[in-house]
Parts: structure tokens; C-alpha cells; sequence
């Protein structure tokens, strides 16, 4: 799982229209924090995009989850919030 989230939290940041990135393995994030459950299983990431960028959010969120289709194992989910 760690180097899962690793992989995607390099290609997150490697997208032009990233801002920043905060990823985390094993745990859950949201807007609220993380969580205390561990989940050995799963990693979260929260995104900034860039704050005068020319594509629409829905734009980068289908580029970014067709970049991370094919993870092996994996199951990426992207959300806008």
C-alpha cells in the first residue's frame, strides 16, 4: 500500500495543474483530518489544484483517474470537494 500511494502521490504532483499534495498510507483522509482507524489496505490524498489553471477541475479528474487506471490491485477513486 505504501509504495502504491507513493506512485500515485509522484504522478498527483507530477500533473501540471497540481498545486500540492498531502497523501497518506493506511489511514483515511478527508477536509477534517485523518483517521484513527488504521487500514493497512488503504491510502487517501488530498489535491490543491493551481488556482489559475485553463482546464476544468471535471477535465483534470478524468486525466488523473485515467492515469490511475491501470495500478495493478488497486482501486482509485478521485472526488471533487
Amino acid at each position: 500500500t505504501n509504495e502504491t500511494m507513493q506512485f500515485i502521490e509522484k504522478g498527483l504532483a507530477d500533473d501540471p495543474e497540481v498545486a500540492t499534495v498531502f497523501a497518506a498510507s493506511g489511514t483515511t483522509l478527508s477536509v477534517r483530518g485523518a483517521s484513527t482507524a488504521l487500514k493497512p489496505n488503504q491510502g487517501s490524498a488530498l489535491v490543491k489544484l493551481k488556482d489559475h489553471r485553463k482546464t476544468k477541475t471535471a477535465d483534470v479528474i478524468a486525466r488523473l483517474r485515467k492515469k490511475f487506471s491501470g495500478i495493478p490491485g488497486a482501486r482509485v477513486n478521485l472526488n471533487q470537494f
